[in-house]
């Protein structure tokens, strides 16, 4: 996968994702796709949200 490093700030390799021409090539979505849910997560650990991937049992 280009662009993404370890420690380095997801939205950096997002933004070269696009710049790079990313967003205009379907062979590249799945990378595009990667890159998006590493920055969403990302964003969510900030207030110290994290993805579950069941619901939990909490009402």
């Amino acid at each position: 996968m280009r662009g993404l490093r370890r420690g380095r700030p997801a939205a950096g390799a997002l933004v070269r994702f696009f710049t790079g021409g990313g967003g205009q090539d379907v062979s590249r979505a799945e990378e595009g796709a990667r890159l998006l849910w590493d920055w969403t997560q990302e964003g969510m650990a900030v207030p110290g949200w994290f993805w579950e991937e069941t619901p939990s049992s909490q009402n």
